[in-house]
């Protein structure tokens, strides 16, 4: 099964305004209901490794509150062929929290650590070309985002299709809960 577990997002008509736009410049965007931050990509995974992978992220989810994130940054990742991603993003420390402490159990639980930086973001088109020009674009524009809930974890797979990736929870871990 290929792995990966995420802070899933809603698109609201602030996530859907950047969309919007990069469509209309000939953008293919990824799909809407889609929209997540990966904490941690985990690649193909065998069975027998989702109840150690569980263990971890059900300890992270139960370490942290319920929060609202602030969406406040949209960029680009530039590849050397011109290609790369487009994303939007947060400085929420929370999220950052959350990856360090998620990264940190699943090492405990026998899973290899991360081996590049977390960039706390949210992939929204993946061009093929032109990421310099997509990023001047995006830059001479203005966005406002709104607070996402955040609410849960998710241990997700993906399934890669030539229309694009089909993901499916697998399993939710809800974070803690201020109304007990």
């Amino acid at each position: 099964m290929r792995a990966f577990i995420s802070l899933n997002l809603l698109c609201d008509e602030s996530i859907s305004k950047v969309l919007a736009d990069l469509n209309s410049i000939g953008v293919k965007t990824v799909n809407s209901n889609q929209l997540h931050i990966t904490l941690r990509f985990l690649g193909d995974i065998d069975k027998k490794h989702v109840d150690n992978i569980s263990k971890a992220v059900e300890a992270t989810a139960d370490e942290f509150h319920r929060f609202d994130m602030k969406i406040n940054k949209v960029g680009t990742f530039p590849r050397k062929d011109g290609s790369g991603i487009v994303w939007i993003g947060s400085d929420d420390q929370t999220v950052i929290d959350i990856s360090k402490k998620l990264d940190e159990l699943l090492y405990s639980n026998g899973i290899d650590r991360e081996n590049k930086p977390f960039k706390n973001h949210v992939t929204i088109a993946r061009p093929k070309h032109d990421i310099k020009d997509i990023n001047e674009y995006l830059n001479s524009r203005e966005y406002h985002f709104k607070e996402q809930s955040i609410n849960s974890m998710f241990l997700m797979s993906s399934v890669l299709t030539p229309a694009g990736p089909i993901y499916t929870i697998e399993k939710e871990y809800p974070l803690i809960s201020d109304n007990l």
